[in-house]
């Protein structure tokens, strides 16, 4: 099942210097979508949402960092919820970033609970013609869903100054089996961004 998932967002940035060991960034999107991985047969069309991002690196040498990530999204006047925490290690070259990790997912539905398990792979590098991002994660639910989805993304970013920009990535997910309804296309997405850097430093 396809889905069109056109998203404004308003993003705050920590951008770390070389000899800080940890950096950060805190983004709030608001999201006007059709549907989410299977999940919004439940929600109806045109559904609003709220998105509340933290993630965290830590850096154990010029290539390898562990990081830490947080995604908190309502779906206004639902009675939804989806949330999901990542841990992972992460390897960054000039050419491509690799990223393996643990994700859980907690879903509330009207008061039902789901919270389920995932292991994933993400694996970005840079489109030298173009300048945009290439980015592709997969993950694996070996837990309440038992399935595997995959997600093709492309994103494109121009800064208007030292603090300002416009952020622009598009879509297309699919799942293998993935809460049990089989192989589909699962939804595609546009999304964009206006991040606004905060500071030059974060240091902990």
């Amino acid at each position: 099942m396809k889905t069109l998932i056109i998203a404004g967002a308003a993003a705050i940035a920590f951008a770390a210097p070389a000899q800080a060991e940890i950096e950060g960034d805190i983004g709030l999107t608001y999201n006007s979508q059709y549907n989410f991985r299977r999940v919004n047969g439940l929600l109806g069309d045109d559904t609003e949402v709220f998105d509340t991002e933290l993630n965290l690196a830590y850096s154990l040498n010029d290539e390898w960092s562990l990081v830490a990530g947080v995604n908190i999204t309502g779906y206004i006047d639902t009675g939804i919820d989806h949330n999901s925490y990542r841990v992972g290690l992460r390897n960054t070259t000039d050419c491509y970033t690799v990223e393996l990790g643990y994700q859980s997912q907690d879903l509330d539905i009207l008061g039902f609970e789901l919270d389920t398990d995932e292991i994933y792979l993400n694996v970005s590098t840079g489109c030298p013609l173009t300048g945009s991002k290439l980015n592709l994660f997969v993950a694996h639910d070996g837990d309440q869903i038992n399935g595997t989805y995959a997600e093709l993304s492309l994103n494109k970013a121009w800064d208007y100054n030292e603090t300002t920009g416009v952020d622009v990535t598009a879509g297309v997910s699919y799942s293998f089996d993935y809460a049990g309804v089989g192989s589909d296309w699962n939804h595609a997405y546009i999304r964009l961004a206006f991040p606004i850097k905060a500071t030059e430093t974060l240091v902990v």
